[in-house]
């Protein structure tokens, strides 16, 4: 075996740590959260949640994805040079932003009287920015091959974050504020320690950033951003509308449904980068067809054996939650469905973006939104199972769809070539 395939193999094996560790840690908190409030306050904080997402998946499309897909592609030979410029006045500026949109946001919530969601919010005004900015500098040291350093990144966040967990716990400060900022605390001291390091790589060739990034960012990120705002869509604004129609205890049921599967989608979100790096290294021919499989068929044994996990441990799940948390098999297998499906969905995903067919890509799940737009009156009849049936149909038959795409291609490039 090769030292290079031995590298190779401790950095995949590290990242997927590091993102099991992050995911392992959010999830941790959640439940802390939803184990020592009310479930009209988890609900709150589940939605005050979603909106973190919504800011993470424009971070993360602008800013996170094309640097991997341009990274090993069209500024490969300026690569020190263009890190330093998204890591430094790049991200500075975009943190800035998310800190005045959650502010904002959560005077809002609090002069309409809704106290516990503004008081959430105005907490990721503080820590929104710190936990985008950690989930970045981690990103970049994955890129660039130092997985070994971002573990060890996230494995003091997850300390601290725990150490701050305990504490508010003596303290009985089980507020959904209180872990929201010991969330950002931890992401900055975390930052603060590791930071020096990638700085001082990244500043090494005294090259200039390559011209045109924001430019290519924003041609790269605003068909990506648009087909992640359709995937936060169908799976958020249920979660915001609810409590319209029902309560924040109806949010906070749909939220832990979603919870249960969060460990699983976090370490798909670092194969899925993977394959973008994997992907876009075969340069202008793409892929293999039995790459694509071999990707499709790992991603969907991935998630249906969790799933199944998932599905004989649903009695079991109240010991995480607490007693007040029902959690009803059928919603674990139905919801379980619709994660499949999605999960597989991404190796063809992958495959669209790297060939920089990111409207492709946003044709699909503009594809999805009809159908989730189409099924919306079983979340008024249904509820929570509504929800759930109405996201596994949509995904099943957009995974189809997906698969049916890339193999279109992959045949007109044969017929080319």
């Amino acid at each position: 075996m090769s030292s290079r395939f031995k590298t190779r193999r401790i950095e995949v094996a590290a990242a997927l740590l590091e993102q099991a560790l992050y995911a392992g840690s959010s999830f941790v908190s959640q439940i802390y959260v939803a184990r020592q409030n009310a479930a009209d306050v988890f609900g709150a904080f589940s939605v005050a949640t979603a909106v973190f997402f919504l800011a993470a998946l424009a971070h993360q499309t602008f800013l996170v994805e094309p640097a991997y897909v341009f990274s090993s592609g069209r500024y490969r030979e300026k690569m020190h040079a263009y890190h330093a410029e998204i890591f430094g006045k790049w991200s500075i500026c975009v943190g800035l932003g998310i800190c005045a949109f959650f502010s904002t946001a959560g005077i809002c919530a609090l002069s309409y009287g809704s106290n516990e969601l503004g008081l959430a919010l105005l907490a990721y005004a503080f820590s929104a920015p710190l936990l985008l900015h950690l989930w970045l500098a981690r990103r970049l040291m994955v890129l660039r091959g130092n997985g070994l350093i971002a573990l060890k990144a996230i494995a003091l966040y997850a300390l601290s974050l725990f150490s701050m967990l305990a504490a508010a716990y003596l303290a009985d400060a089980h507020s959904p504020t209180v872990v929201i900022l010991g969330m950002g605390g931890s992401a900055a001291l975390s930052a603060i320690i590791f930071n020096r390091r990638l700085l001082k790589e990244i500043r090494g060739d005294g090259l200039e950033a390559p011209a045109e990034m924001i430019l290519q960012h924003v041609r790269y990120g605003r068909w990506s951003f648009l087909t992640e705002m359709i995937i936060w869509s169908i799976a958020n604004l249920p979660l915001i509308v609810m409590p319209m129609i029902f309560s924040f205890a109806a949010s906070s049921a749909l939220r832990v449904v979603s919870l249960i599967f969060m460990p699983l989608q976090q370490v798909v979100s670092v194969a899925s980068m993977f394959m973008l790096r994997r992907f876009a290294g075969n340069g202008n021919a793409g892929p293999s067809k039995n790459e694509i499989f071999i990707a499709n068929s790992l991603l969907f044994l991935a998630s249906t054996i969790y799933t199944a996990c998932a599905y004989i441990f649903a009695p079991y799940m109240h010991i995480f939650f607490g007693e007040s948390y029902v959690i009803e098999k059928r919603w674990v297998a139905i919801g379980g469905v619709g994660v499949i499906f999605f999960i597989a969905l991404q190796a063809s995903v992958s495959v669209l973006r790297v060939r920089e067919l990111s409207r492709v890509v946003l044709f699909l799940h503009g594809v999805a939104l009809l159908l989730m737009s189409a099924a919306a009156s079983l979340l008024y009849k249904y509820g929570v199972d509504g929800v759930l049936i109405a996201q596994a149909i949509t995904w099943s038959l957009v995974c189809a769809q997906g698969v049916l795409v890339v193999v279109r291609l992959n045949l007109r490039s044969k017929a080319i070539s």
